[in-house]
């Protein structure tokens, strides 16, 4: 019982911690809720107080706006404008992110070390740009590399190569059969829609019903919106930028059950040399908080204590002539101790965890990963 409830919990924090190590990003929400009119004794009265009130919560709501905007994209003295190109029409590229995971873990005087490498390698397409100028790009997962070691039970899977029969297998050979999503994202690099969440919910919902729960809250349309911002999530704001130039970015992301978290990123640009553009975050730091909600899931989050995380730090390695990052490297830790409820039974896990992620860059489809012979 013990074991199977410890190889829970770590998957638990794999699931839940790992999958948004490096794919944050910040949103920003305009506008404000309406108030209900003051009746008038004549209908044009009240006409035209509406009329007034419109306009005036119209230029309140532009003000609010654009001091909003004012706080995103700082002054910038001197420098010049970066140019994104990676979602020009037409176009295609591959991503390779690798992301290792080191867990140290403490659970029922027991301790526990968990080491994780994950590879996914990631196909994007530009389609034309719609009718508003927004990037309209597909997101297809074409290679998976796994390797886990909880407490001495190794568990791989490779893409590339035959892989035995089971539900993990079909997990992800399902994953790449119908991971086709599309992106629409504005001129300023925010993604405004993302499509082909439910189908994909619904095809790895087929492997296992019970996970249906966990695959609606890991895979929601705010998640993966977060999944696919390593590729642009450092780009100054408005592309402005110079040498020295430092900004600050934050995001949150709920995921239900699972809890929610916050990332806030300090960037610097260290400036240009040989056609790229290097830039530092100086400062990382990650926040885990409790869920509000625990319907969905197999156990529950009842406490977190967080014990003082080190910052993390990340590098970005922008190519001008391309107009993409061509490579991050990104380095997070996380300490504390996690309550979970399992079956009326409350356990305490004391986690220290570090982090490291490296995304990198390619036209063509990198060769170490065309098919193994036997594969």
């Amino acid at each position: 019982m013990n074991v199977w409830r410890c190889f829970g919990i770590a998957f638990f924090l794999l699931g839940a911690v790992c999958l948004i190590g490096t794919t944050q990003f910040s949103s920003i929400a305009g506008g404000q809720e309406k108030g209900k009119d003051t009746k008038k004794s004549t209908e044009e009265k009240k006409t035209t107080t509406e009329t007034k009130k419109t306009t005036e919560e119209k230029k309140t709501t532009e003000e609010k706006k654009t001091t909003e905007e004012k706080k995103v994209v700082p002054e910038v003295k001197g420098g010049e404008t970066l140019e994104f190109k990676a979602f020009a029409p037409k176009s295609k590229f591959y991503q390779k992110q690798t992301t290792v995971t080191k867990q140290k873990m403490t659970v029922m005087s027991q301790d526990i070390t968990q080491e994780q490498k994950q590879t996914f390698l990631i196909e994007w397409t530009a389609g034309d740009k719609d009718a508003n100028n927004n990037f309209v790009v597909t997101q297809k997962i074409v290679g998976v590399e796994m390797e886990i070691n909880i407490g001495g039970n190794k568990i791989s899977y490779d893409s590339r190569a035959s892989n035995p029969k089971n539900p993990m297998t079909d997990f992800f050979e399902q994953l790449m059969k119908k991971t086709d999503l599309k992106f629409t994202i504005t001129p300023d690099l925010t993604v405004k829609s993302v499509e082909g969440n439910e189908q994909l919910i619904t095809s790895l919902g087929e492997i296992n019903p019970q996970m249906q729960g966990l695959l609606k809250t890991i895979l929601s349309k705010d998640a993966l919106v977060k999944m696919a911002e390593p590729t642009f999530f450092a780009f100054p704001p408005g592309g402005k930028t110079a040498k020295d130039h430092t900004w600050t970015k934050e995001s949150k992301l709920n995921l239900g059950p699972i809890g929610s978290y916050t990332t806030k990123f300090e960037f610097k640009d260290e400036g240009a040399k040989d056609g790229d553009e290097t830039i530092k975050a100086t400062k990382i730091t990650l926040e885990y908080a409790q869920p509000t909600e625990t319907t969905g899931l197999p156990f529950t989050v009842k406490k977190w204590e967080p014990k003082g995380s080190d910052a993390g730090t990340g590098t970005f390695t922008f190519d001008r002539k391309a107009g993409r990052f061509k490579k991050a490297e990104i380095m997070t830790k996380l300490k504390g101790d996690l309550t979970i409820e399992v079956s009326s039974m409350p356990t305490v896990v004391t986690l220290d965890q570090t982090q490291t992620a490296t995304v990198e860059t390619s036209d063509a489809l990198p060769a170490d990963w065309a098919p193994k012979k036997g594969g």
